[in-house]
């Protein structure tokens, strides 16, 4: 045989061929009637699992595949196994495949080291887009810079700052305003707010203090918080299984019934826990539940007319419980099965809960889900459960929880395909929400079209692409191939929008909104290289893309809080808030970053910019108003939204990119001539600064220069290039957020420290007196401080040396002319 072979004989090819029985009858070794499903399979309770796979043969190993894949899958992929290369995107024919890369990190990956955490965050974060603009970078720091001069000249009472204990202390200035009244305000308008604001602290700094609470094994702590069994059965149970399970499709609802009960038999027995016997994991996963029902009512329009009694419970504690269970008990040096669905439900929670929540970067959701995949793996449930579960060997040890008696192969395997489906969503899910490289490595060609297969078995079907977006954006993030992502992005829309049907909306409405992130985000990384490289015309197209991703999905926002989509189930608000919250918040971040490139160009007039800092001002009351009375995180953020909002609202005459740069300059000539340390690293934060400022020292001395324009020709060149481009705002899709919707009702946004208490200006004002003028030579200082009026021309742009003007005094009017000092404290 072998002298044949190497004759130059050709090899015979073996054909991948439908096996003749089903995968059931073949582990079974029965005779199969090739039906579908096979009578077999009906007689035995089977059908949802009959399937017949095409055996694959590659080398010595083999892949069983379901065989009714998707045609336009089929035809644009090829292979099994998807691979990481990204040269391995197969274009269409059509398309010029020539790879063009561009750098996503210009100014290198954002690592953060504090006292608490070191971090680095992921290339699509809210943080890494502002690193890595410059306009946004500029404007961050300025904020910072102006934040920090402001409240350290303004000394408040101390006496409050303890009355939320339970907030950090970062928050004590708030509640020390909340505190001193506003005699701007008339006196019941100012209780109104105070009461709202108070409340507000009240609430969030009381769900913190509750999940710092510790764990009291007492009879009595334990039944305060455990769910009667009356209200468990038929209340939360029935409720999750109607309308949540489909969410998180991770249990055998009868099993878990099951547990539950011998749980609940085993406590009014003997009054205790048996961590011996996994009853405190049975007793998490009731408390989770729980809490996620009742989540799920108070975030639906239903709350106010449903009354159920689910509401009415004290589920304060829960999670405090739940964490000493699964974390201060040495639980994870083994795992079982429910203690990982135990996680997973935690995981979830932690995405939908409105006291805290993942937070900006979702770094605790993210450390959690690592501990989950390793879970996993430890327990076998990998894409051989999905792909050759028939391979499994089940060995089950008759104490073993849930019992064999209740639980047996074919639900070990359903139940581990169902997970090993959830726990790939959510690795992809955070991909392509903050660019989080993925834990899960490994992809296959896989596509469910059972009609009755579960949404996230189907999503597998995108897994391969979404594997390989993954790939290209994190391996070399340097140089990333920008087609080959724009093509695997749009190629998701396709897949998904061909396989997705009118069941489960709320979970299309999510993963359309996790595409449409990655792809406004990688836009937004794209447009700023071009900036960098000088490219124009792919400036001038990437530049209308944001703007036009950033219409669209302000619409979907829009739409989403006036509830004019009804297919969306009303129980599921609570789970769809989160990511439509994140897309609100990435759209306050990216409409600042359009609003500061106006300024280069030249068809661009004070008109247009007013219309986009309406178009902010609208984004952010509708985001702050639906979600800052509600979400801890929301309600923070708003603190720096304000002040943004209020840099960007400047009149006609006084251009915020203008004012910022003024600003900066003088905060860096400070730095260097020693007066001030550099506190937040302005050089290496923003070098393309420092370059502004060398240039502008060699410029003869002479006054009338306009920095803008210095940064516009020589610093980021493309200014001078863009003069003829005029970015089409859609301006008649933007009228749902240029009319004033809260104009006869309480705008948060809007009313949150607007007008500053006369105290705390007073002392800012006397503050300011106490400057003492230094001569200072050679500095640049915006001329608007150093001449009268009168020499001032009117879009001022002009510089001037002096050696006269205190910059640290210069700096605070500037800002004090902008602001209000109350306006900074509120940051903190």
């Amino acid at each position: 045989m072998q002298g044949k072979a190497d004759s130059g004989q050709p090899s015979v090819r073996k054909r991948n061929r439908l096996t003749v029985v089903c995968s059931n009858c073949r582990r079974r070794k029965s005779k199969c009637d090739r039906q579908q499903p096979c009578s077999n399979c009906i007689r035995l309770g089977n059908q949802d699992t009959c399937r017949y796979t095409k055996e694959l043969r590659a080398g010595k190993g083999r892949i069983l595949i379901d065989a009714r894949i998707d045609k336009k899958l089929s035809s644009s992929r090829q292979g099994t196994s998807s691979d990481s290369s990204p040269n391995a995107v197969n274009f269409h024919s059509t398309q010029d495949n020539t790879p063009e890369h561009i750098n996503i990190v210009p100014n290198g990956r954002f690592i953060e080291v504090k006292r608490s955490a070191m971090t680095m965050f992921s290339l699509l974060s809210d943080i890494a887009i502002e690193h890595r603009d410059p306009y946004l970078k500029s404007l961050i720091t300025f904020r910072m810079l102006a934040i920090d001069m402001t409240v350290n000249r303004i000394h408040g009472s101390r006496q409050h700052a303890s009355s939320n204990p339970g907030l950090p202390q970062s928050f004590a200035p708030l509640s020390i305003f909340d505190s001193d009244g506003d005699p701007l305000s008339s006196e019941g308008s100012f209780k109104r707010h105070q009461l709202i604001h108070r409340s507000l602290f009240d609430k969030f700094g009381r769900h913190r203090k509750n999940d710092a609470s510790k764990f009291d094994e007492s009879e009595k702590f334990i039944t305060e918080n455990l769910p009667p069994r009356s209200i468990l059965y038929e209340s939360i149970l029935p409720f999750f299984e109607s309308y949540l399970l489909s969410i998180v499709p991770i249990f055998h609802m009868e099993l878990l019934k099951h547990e539950i009960a011998e749980f609940y038999d085993n406590w009014e027995r003997t009054k205790k826990i048996s961590v011996k016997s996994f009853d405190h994991i049975v007793y998490c996963l009731t408390l989770l539940i729980t809490k996620v029902c009742q989540l799920s009512i108070n975030f639906s329009k239903f709350s106010s007319k449903l009354q159920s009694p689910i509401q009415h419970l004290n589920t304060d504690k829960y999670i405090a419980i739940v964490n000493h269970f699964l974390f201060e008990m040495r639980s994870l040096r083994k795992c079982t099965l429910m203690q990982l669905q135990c996680l997973i439900l935690l995981r979830v929670y932690h995405w939908c809960a409105p006291e805290d929540g993942d937070g900006e970067v979702m770094q605790h959701g993210q450390i959690l889900l690592g501990t989950i995949i390793a879970s996993c793996k430890e327990m076998g449930i990998s894409w051989l459960s999905l792909l050759t579960p028939d391979d499994y060997f089940f060995k089950l040890d008759p104490q073993c929880r849930p019992s064999p008696a209740i639980m047996s192969r074919d639900d070990y395997e359903r139940v581990l395909r169902m997970i090993w489906c959830y726990v790939l969503y959510w690795d992809r899910k955070m991909c392509l929400i903050n660019g989080q490289e993925c834990f899960i490595e490994k992809s296959f060609e896989y596509a469910e079209t059972d009609p009755n297969a579960l949404w996230h078995q189907k999503v597998v079907t995108l897994d391969s692409t979404v594997l390989r977006i993954n790939n290209l954006l994190n391996d070399f993030p340097g140089k990333v191939d920008r087609k080959a992502v724009d093509y695997e992005i749009d190629h998701a829309l396709e897949l998904f929008n061909s396989l997705k049907d009118k069941r489960d909306e709320q979970l299309n409405l999510e993963y359309e909104l996790m595409l449409g992130l990655c792809k406004l985000t990688f836009s937004h990384a794209k447009m700023v290289h071009y900036e960098y490289q000088t490219d124009v015309p792919n400036f001038h197209e990437t530049a209308q893309d944001v703007w036009n991703q950033i219409v669209h999905l302000a619409g979907v926002f829009h739409s989403y809080c006036d509830e004019t989509d009804r297919r969306l189930e009303p129980f599921t608000k609570f789970y769809t808030n989160k990511i439509v919250g994140i897309v609100a918040n990435r759209l306050c971040i990216l409409i600042p970053a359009m609003i500061l490139r106006m300024n280069r160009f030249s068809i661009a007039d004070s008109v247009e910019r007013n219309i986009m800092v309406k178009f902010l001002f609208g984004v952010s009351s509708l985001y702050f108003n639906e979600f800052g009375f509600d979400y801890y995180r929301c309600f923070k953020k708003m603190f720096t939204a304000k002040i943004s909002y209020k840099i960007l609202n400047r009149p006609a005459d006084k251009e915020p990119w203008q004012i910022i740069l003024r600003f900066l300059l003088h905060d860096l000539e400070k730095v260097r001539s020693g007066k001030k340390t550099d506190d937040v690293d302005i050089v290496r934060r923003i070098p393309l600064l420092v370059d502004l400022q060398e240039a502008l020292r060699k410029l003869p001395d002479a006054t009338g220069h306009d920095v803008v324009k210095t940064w516009n020709d020589d610093i980021y060149p493309i200014g001078k290039l863009s003069g003829d481009f005029k970015l089409d705002l859609q301006t008649d899709k933007l009228q749902a957020f240029l009319l004033d919707r809260y104009a006869n009702s309480f705008n948060i946004f809007a009313s949150f420290y607007d007008r500053a208490s006369q105290r705390l200006a007073d002392t800012a004002e006397d503050a300011n007196n106490e400057l003492n003028v230094h001569a200072l030579q050679n500095h640049w200082v915006p001329i608007s401080l150093a001449m009268p009026n009168s020499e001032i021309q009117s879009n001022g742009s002009n510089y001037s040396p002096t050696t006269s003007t205190d910059l640290e005094l210069a700096n605070y009017e500037l800002i004090q002319e902008m602001f209000e000092p109350l306006d900074f404290i509120s940051y903190f």
